[in-house]
């Protein structure tokens, strides 16, 4: 239970409280979205590096699939990120509904401020698991493509995709990204389908 419940808010230090409490949340989500913004940038920029690198020098096509291993730390911490700005846009909702509010009734409702307080449980809205597979499609399920076509076309140009046992995988391999996609298909070809509603910040 929150200290705050031992206390009450006056009608005019609640309406101020609830702007400010607007002004940050709307804050906390934007500073969220770009530091998942500069972590895709980072993982798109590495990618590009790695890939034409190999392409430059013909690297070995086995080798090219070692870049996920550079790019999969971005995707953890930007799924975390994740967390916190959709838990950030929820109460960005939750306060704009109470400023709505306050605007038709010209009462402020102290008692949804004291909860729009309380909730501190980012996972409650989205677990981590869920945001792993969200930025998943978003953001690394094309690069993980790319990174597969420059393998293919390598192992092509070196001679290797003529193996069949390395044929056979790179069709097992385009079998499950393509299975991926079509699951997936919602999220990284609609990702506004499960997004937040905006708020009036947008």
């Amino acid at each position: 239970m929150s200290e705050y419940k031992h206390y009450n808010i006056e009608e005019d230090s609640a309406g101020r409280l609830l702007g400010n409490l607007y002004s940050g949340y709307v804050q906390n989500r934007n500073e969220e979205m770009t530091r998942i913004d500069n972590s895709t940038g980072w993982s798109v920029a590495i990618v590009t590096l790695i890939l034409s690198f190999s392409l430059g020098i013909n690297t070995p096509y086995y080798f090219v699939p070692l870049a996920i291993i550079f790019i999969a730390p971005f995707w953890l911490k930007e799924s975390r990120r994740y967390v916190y700005y959709i838990f950030w846009s929820d109460k960005e909702r939750k306060a704009e509904e109470c400023i709505l509010q306050t605007y038709k009734t010209g009462k402020v409702d102290s008692k949804k401020i004291i909860e729009l307080i309380d909730d501190i449980r980012p996972l409650k809205i989205i677990t981590l698991k869920k945001a792993m597979i969200v930025r998943l499609y978003r953001s690394y399920f094309w690069m993980i493509v790319m990174i597969f076509s420059v393998t293919f076309l390598l192992s092509y140009v070196q001679g290797a995709i003529q193996t069949q046992y390395i044929a056979i995988l790179f069709l097992l391999i385009g079998f499950i990204l393509l299975i991926a996609a079509v699951k997936g298909k919602d999220e990284f070809l609609l990702p506004r389908k499960i997004i937040m509603k905006p708020g009036i910040a947008n």
